[in-house]
């Protein structure tokens, strides 16, 4: 409005200017009467622009209450009803979605975590039976390295314990020797 405004009020000072200036060819009582004629069609112009812009800006303002009302999430809140507008139904879908593809998001990382430590594990408990199967079978069994006084040739070992094979006094203080046990 402010724009239409303006060329009216342009319009008539242009139409003034020029009554003004040929005032001196007119007799008082004409220039008044034109100047009324001028100021009651500009009331009428004024009058049906702002009648115009006046439509123009209840149309534009019901739009925008409507959008405002159907885009702004509210809830209708009862005593035991509960309606929600379209706005707040669509942001609750959109929260929903995100708060899923979140969790999914969080459920696949657990997953992979858990994937690599289990697989972590079964390498662990492959190199510990790597290193099962380097030692012996039996650790209970004494080898010639542990066994003090041992034989240390395989004729004596095969030869059968007699009184000259037994142990002497410093091996019998340790516990288990002469007697084959650990």
């Amino acid at each position: 409005m402010i724009k239409e405004l303006g060329e009216l009020n342009e319009k008539f000072y242009e139409l003034y200017g020029r009554l003004y200036e040929n005032g001196e060819l007119l007799t008082p009582k004409q220039a008044a009467l034109m100047a009324d004629n001028l100021l009651a069609q500009y009331k009428a112009e004024y009058e049906l622009l702002a009648l115009k812009t006046g439509i123009e800006e209840a149309k534009e303002l019901y739009t925008v209450r409507q959008r405002r009302g159907t885009l702004i999430p509210y809830r209708w809140r009862f005593l035991f009803w509960r309606k929600e507008n379209y706005a707040a139904q669509v942001i609750d879908r959109e929260i929903q979605t995100e708060i899923a593809r979140y969790f999914n998001e969080r459920e696949k990382a657990l997953a992979r975590l858990v994937e690599a430590i289990e697989k972590e594990n079964a390498e662990t408990l492959d190199e510990g039976n790597e290193e099962a199967d380097e030692t012996p079978e039996e650790p209970n069994e004494p080898t010639n390295e542990e066994t003090p006084g041992a034989a240390e040739t395989p004729a004596e070992e095969s030869q059968p314990a007699t009184q000259d094979n037994e142990a002497t006094p410093e091996e019998t203080e340790k516990p288990g020797a002469g007697t084959g046990a650990p």
